[in-house]
């Protein structure tokens, strides 16, 4: 385009469709119908799907439900070895007021697993 030409002029308003709106707004309810019923259908879809895998994923939460117990139960069993031979080193008032403090704490871990369940 040269310096000395002018630009296209913008089409003048009275060139548009009429009812043009309607159809705009007509589209939209039509795509909101279309979404709805798509929705409707991945929802169950869905549903479908989740139902299919609910026992085997409960399985494996279960299996490692179990697995966290026992390897918490190990480690409270290591802990208490540990303790054992840590107390076995002081003097025998001590030592039996450790072992004493120490029943009395596995006894209270044990009512508080008990109220968690």
């Amino acid at each position: 385009m040269k310096m000395t030409e002018e630009a296209p002029a913008a089409p003048k308003p009275e060139t548009r469709q009429p009812g043009i709106g309607k159809k705009l707004y007509l589209a939209g309810l039509g795509g909101s119908v279309v979404l709805r019923e798509g929705g409707s259908r991945l929802f169950a879809y869905l549903v479908a799907r989740g139902e299919g895998i609910e026992e085997p994923t409960r399985q494996r939460a279960k299996a490692l439900h179990a697995k966290a117990r026992e390897e918490l139960r190990q480690t409270g069993e290591a802990i208490g070895r540990s303790a054992q031979k840590v107390f076995e080193r002081f003097p025998g008032p001590v030592r039996n007021d450790l072992s004493e403090l120490s029943s009395q704490v596995d006894r209270l871990g044990s009512r508080i697993e008990k109220l968690e369940t």
